[in-house]
């Protein structure tokens, strides 16, 4: 990248300080110019100058992107630095106004005061911590606003690759002939346990090796209708859907009532729990009464079941026998179509099933 020249960082700075004074920052960099960092620090400095021109006061300097992976994002290989200035310092209770900032962002900081200039040939771990005089806590509001060029690559076979020297492995990350996104690890085979993990805030959610893992949190269906597609797996000639898109786990109230009548009941308990599987309702309940009033006629229902019969299918029969004796007769309990109740029968030993 070729250094830009004195006339360059002049037209830079003084376009850099107009976007300050108009509160629209970075609008320069709109134009998607390309700089190196060492231009960028050699422009700051300009722009330094051309405000201390006229009367502004450097009071310290602030020290940014420390972090390692802070760097990386933002293509620096050391901490970033600038200059922080008088008229922007301000004392606890005031008010700023939003319309002086353009997208402002609010960071904790800690300030620092020091009791001597340090001397670069003498700084150490010591005598840094010697030349301490206070520590401060400082709220710092600055203007988030970027602009530049996108990351782009442009080739046939497009990929981003990312290298571990100390282990030998890579990752990449590609776009095929369809437009599609692919993530490959260790696509050599060169590490024995590879694997594509993601994560956020600081824990590893989700990992892909030879299977997927949901090591924290749950996997979420986000719209209707949606769910588990098992049409990898054989089906039976009649198969018109291979689709789980449904789980449910929960409570319903039964009550007692009548085909003809129900009267009024009086409850001691009341417990139902259900599990729904797809189209399949699984369910229990306790019913005791403890009084009634009125009429109850017909046949005995269980009522408030916590879904209804599909009106197209004939209601389901369930059996719970014991002691079962040919004898006596069968008891039956159905459930009714386009129904949340059942109802209650008995099937005489003298007829035929």
């Amino acid at each position: 990248m070729v250094e830009l020249s004195q006339f360059q960082l002049d037209v830079y700075a003084h376009k850099i300080l107009d976007d300050y004074d108009a509160k629209t920052p970075s609008g320069i960099f709109k134009d998607k110019i390309s700089i190196s960092i060492e231009d960028a620090f050699r422009i700051q400095h300009a722009v330094t100058n051309l405000r201390k021109q006229r009367g502004e006061v450097v009071i310290g300097y602030k020290i940014g992107c420390i972090s390692k992976d802070t760097q990386f994002k933002m293509g620096l290989t050391k901490p970033a630095w600038g200059r922080l200035w008088k008229n922007e310092l301000y004392s606890d209770g005031i008010t700023l106004e939003r319309i002086n900032y353009s997208n402002p962002a609010i960071e904790a900081e800690f300030g620092i005061i020091l009791n001597r200039d340090l001397k670069p040939e003498s700084v150490n771990l010591d005598y840094i911590l010697d030349s301490i005089e206070t520590i401060h806590p400082v709220i710092e509001i600055h203007n988030l606003v970027f602009n530049g060029n996108e990351l782009s690559i442009a080739h046939t076979n497009p990929q981003f690759k990312l290298t571990d020297t100390t282990n030998n492995t890579d990752a990449y990350l590609f776009s095929d002939d369809n437009g599609s996104i692919r993530l490959a690890a260790d696509l050599n085979s060169e590490a024995s346990d590879s694997r594509i993990r993601m994560s956020t805030d600081g824990t590893e959610r989700v990992s892909i090796a030879e299977h997927l893992t949901i090591s924290d949190g749950n996997l979420v269906i986000g719209t209707s209708g949606h769910g588990i597609d098992f049409s990898a797996t054989p089906n039976a000639a009649g198969m018109n859907s291979e689709l789980l898109d449904r789980y449910e786990e929960g409570t319903w109230t039964p009550t007692w009532a009548g085909s003809s009548g129900t009267g009024t009941f009086g409850y001691q308990t009341q417990i139902g729990k259900y599990t729904r599987i797809g189209r399949h309702v699984f369910f229990s309940w306790v019913l005791i009464a403890n009084s009634h009033s009125g009429s109850t006629g017909g046949a005995i229902r269980v009522a408030g079941l916590p879904f209804a019969v599909n009106n197209s299918e004939s209601g389901g029969t369930v059996f719970f026998i014991i002691g079962f004796n040919a004898s006596f007769d069968t008891p039956v309990v159905t459930q009714l179509n386009s129904s949340e109740e059942i109802e209650f029968y008995r099937q005489s030993q003298n007829l035929s099933p």
